[in-house]
């Protein structure tokens, strides 16, 4: 009896005992955001390091990125940042691999443990010497990575998709330029313009062949951009950005909300909205920046 007691007892303590070994390995992974973070999305670095003042210095996964005038450079830590990586405003990091377009047009991908790149697909008609078409990087979800092509001899745009998992590559939208991001779902300008000028803002979601257009979110639109899980946007009355209407909706275009309406009072000038975040947004108008808080609209001189 002493011995059959004794046998389960010490099954119970080892049942135990495995118990929590788990339960740690579990609490430790779950707790490291930035390691599951790193595991699954990519983020851009304009994103991560918008500045170069300093210079901006940033950890993401498990890896330090460093903006310093405009440069990436990367490595294992804050004072071991001495890897080039190319220009930050058209790379993305998911914390271990970096996606950019190499100075001769090809769309390449960095590992920042090795420092090995490798070339994933040439880019036709690369610009090169003040000739030729632009690309960027504009957004990624999961393994779909989404190219934006223009341009200025066409006056044209385009979307394109890149596969990670296939290495796949093909044209997926003809204009269309995808401005901001989050998760699944992105909004595009459809005409191609180099100033600030308002253009037509689409609602489109990811899907495994490459873009579904949602809905139109505005005519004559201007620096639409995803904060979490809403999109925030301004819709003008016409081209010519004297008066608008700033919405809130959620990433579907679903529950859209009004957050103010604005107008410039001078006989020249535009009204523009930008720099959004869940609470207040910058609004210029007339000459002057205010900041324009949602639940007071409230206009406060910057």
């Amino acid at each position: 009896m002493l011995s059959a007691r004794h046998a389960k007892n010490t099954l119970l303590r080892s049942f135990f005992l495995v118990s929590i070994a788990l339960f740690m390995i579990l609490f430790i992974r779950v707790s490291n955001p930035q390691e599951v973070q790193a595991a699954s999305s990519y983020k851009s670095l304009a994103e991560i390091v918008p500045s170069d003042v300093n210079p901006n210095i940033q950890q993401y996964g498990a890896f330090w990125f460093k903006n310093s005038g405009g440069y990436l450079y990367y490595g294992p830590s804050a004072y071991e940042t001495n890897s080039y990586a190319g220009h930050v405003y058209d790379s993305w990091t998911n914390g271990s691999m970096i996606l950019n377009i190499s100075y001769d047009g090809a769309l390449q991908q960095i590992n920042c443990k090795t420092g090995i790149t490798k070339k994933l697909k040439q880019l036709p008609g690369y610009q090169q010497a003040g000739e030729g078409d632009s690309w960027n990087i504009s957004a990624i979800y999961g393994k779909r990575v989404y190219l934006t092509r223009g341009s200025f001899n066409k006056w044209r745009q385009w979307t394109y998709l890149y596969k990670l998992n296939s290495g796949s590559f093909k044209k997926v939208k003809t204009n269309c330029a995808i401005r901001t991001s989050g998760g699944k779902y992105m909004v595009g300008e459809k005409q191609y313009h180099t100033d600030v000028s308002a253009v037509q803002q689409d609602l489109y979601k990811s899907t495994k062949s490459g873009l579904k257009k949602i809905k139109r979110l505005a005519k004559w639109g201007l620096n639409t951009q995803i904060v979490g899980k809403k999109i925030y946007y301004i819709s003008y009355t016409d081209k010519y950005m004297t008066k608008g209407t700033l919405y809130r909706c959620n990433l579907d275009g679903s529950r859209r909300k009004k957050l103010g309406s604005f107008k410039i009072t001078q006989q020249y000038g535009q009204l523009i909205a930008r720099e959004f975040t869940s609470q207040y947004c910058t609004i210029y108008k007339d000459g002057q920046s205010y900041r324009y808080t949602y639940k007071t609209k409230s206009l406060t001189p910057m």
